[in-house]
């Protein structure tokens, strides 16, 4: 099987999908900002949405999420490697997919050594060689992206279909793609849809 198939490739994004963020940015508020209630779990994918009423909070977790090691710091979402594990299982090649932090000079680098840390033993040195950094995932063929954003750059142009994985700001997003956590019985029944949707656009 070529690991270059967009026919079988699954993207999946790192940041709220295998790592998460979550823990390490409420750790900030609560540290340097104690009295300000933690906005948890988030309704707004954006922290400045969540925090609109006390910009000190954002322009912190913004500087402290740019220190050298930040990236590293994130503990792998419950049950990520499983998940990963059942994309294979179904047939299907896994490939991150992730948006690079802007004004961040380390980030691709640390987000290769989380995945080095915590997948690379697992699943080979490859998943790195093969791993995407770009804010613009429509570019990259496959037959589905899994994703925490409610809403992808330029999707519309995309050959794959947007999955959403559940959390607490995308719930209101409109779909009959989504997946609710690594354990989802549904995942292979998503990724066979979005197989025959794939085919559609060809």
């Amino acid at each position: 099987m070529s690991y270059l198939a967009p026919e079988r490739t699954v993207l999946i994004d790192m940041d709220g999908v295998l790592a998460n963020f979550e823990t390490p940015n409420n750790t900030i508020v609560q540290r340097y900002y104690p009295s300000v209630f933690v906005d948890s779990p988030r309704t707004n994918f954006y922290y400045r949405d969540s925090y609109r009423n006390h910009p000190e909070v954002v322009q912190k977790i913004e500087s402290e999420c740019r220190k050298p090691g930040f990236i590293r710091s994130f503990p792998v979402i419950e049950n990520a490697l499983h998940g990963w594990e059942r994309i294979i299982e179904a047939g299907y090649i896994p490939r991150v997919c992730s948006s690079p932090l802007e004004n961040h000079k380390t980030v691709i680098n640390e987000k290769k050594q989380w995945l080095e840390e915590h997948f690379v033993p697992k699943f080979g040195p490859l998943l790195i060689d093969l791993a995407i950094f770009d804010r613009d995932k429509s570019k990259y063929p496959a037959i589905a992206i899994i994703d925490d954003r409610p809403t992808l750059r330029n999707s519309e142009k995309a050959t794959w279909q947007h999955i959403v994985f559940s959390t607490s700001y995308n719930l209101e997003v409109d779909t009959a793609f989504r997946l609710h956590g690594w354990l989802d019985p549904s995942l292979k029944e998503l990724l066979n849809r979005s197989v025959a949707l794939y085919k559609t656009k060809k």
